[in-house]
């Protein structure tokens, strides 16, 4: 739901914005077109979510051998607390209950990359 609010407050804005064309303006309507785009990719819910993590080596049969994962997982002697960050990228890279928020997470990271990407000095 909030990824869909953000998506459209990005939307809105574009189309209340497309009237002038300033240079300002010009610039300001490219790095919000590039927030929703990145904002858009980070926003992949689940599918997105997991394909990262998997790559970090969060699965959904457990963590992967020789990964990153396993590497952080070390360090906590084998027992892993509930409610850390690991168990919570855990259960995003199964679609558990926080793959919403995680997926939240990379969407306003998208977006922010997105608009600060844009240089408007060119």
């Amino acid at each position: 739901m909030e990824q869909r609010l953000l998506c459209v407050f990005l939307i809105s804005s574009l189309l209340m914005n497309c009237a002038v064309a300033s240079e300002e303006k010009q610039c300001w309507m490219n790095k919000m077109w590039n927030a929703a785009k990145y904002g858009g990719g980070g926003a992949g819910s689940t599918g997105g979510t997991s394909f990262v993590l998997s790559k970090l080596g969060f699965t959904a049969a457990g963590v992967a051998k020789g990964s990153v994962a396993a590497w952080g997982q070390s360090f906590m002697g084998g027992t892993v607390a509930k409610g850390s960050l690991f168990s919570i990228l855990q259960s995003a890279s199964t679609g558990g209950a926080w793959a919403g928020p995680v997926g939240a997470v990379g969407a306003a990271a998208g977006a922010a990359y997105g608009y600060y990407a844009v240089n408007c000095e060119d």
